[in-house]
């Protein structure tokens, strides 16, 4: 999706927090650099204070855009990553609708709320009798893209038509 929106782009960024780097992610991002054959570049960065040096360093060496793998850290300073990735220019993914804030350009995942909502339905369950080995795992069913046009504009950004068609949500 990144790329697509950014399609001029062959070189794009994964940031990760040093201190938690979640495999699960880093691993799907490797997996989309060999299925679109595009370049990433992956960077352990220690959050936040090493936000500005890395985005720097990344603008330098061609990094054109960046996916920002998902922890506590990274959800913490997600405006401070927005304020710091605009600053560079560069177009900014998160991971969920929840986190466009400070000057992320797009999210694509599942809804948070949503899973609050089914781990409390889940809770109750479990407080009125039924036994835990009986309550379903649930993965999310629903996952939104959502385009943040306030960070497109400010970032000089035309999104492709094939993205806006997909886009779930957009934030003007």
């Amino acid at each position: 999706l990144l790329r697509e929106a950014v399609p001029e782009a062959r070189k794009f960024g994964v940031i990760f927090n040093t201190y938690y780097p979640s495999q699960i992610q880093i691993d799907e991002a490797s997996r989309a650099q060999a299925a679109l054959g595009i370049d990433l570049v992956f960077r352990g960065i220690a959050v936040p204070e090493g936000l500005d040096e890395a985005f720097a360093s990344l603008k330098r060496e061609g990094v054109a855009a960046i996916f920002v793998v998902s922890d506590v850290s990274t959800i913490t300073n997600r405006v401070r990553i927005g304020e710091v990735a605009l600053r560079h220019g560069m177009p900014l993914m998160m991971s969920n609708k929840r986190y466009l804030t400070g000057g992320a350009l797009m999210s694509y995942g599942p809804d948070i709320s949503e899973g609050f909502r089914r781990a409390a339905r889940q809770l109750v369950r479990a407080v009125n009798g039924t036994p835990i080995s009986e309550l379903p795992v649930e993965n999310p069913t629903r996952f939104d893209l959502v385009l943040d046009m306030r960070a497109a504009q400010a970032l000089g950004v035309e999104i492709a038509p094939s993205v806006l068609a997909r886009v779930d949500e957009v934030i003007e």
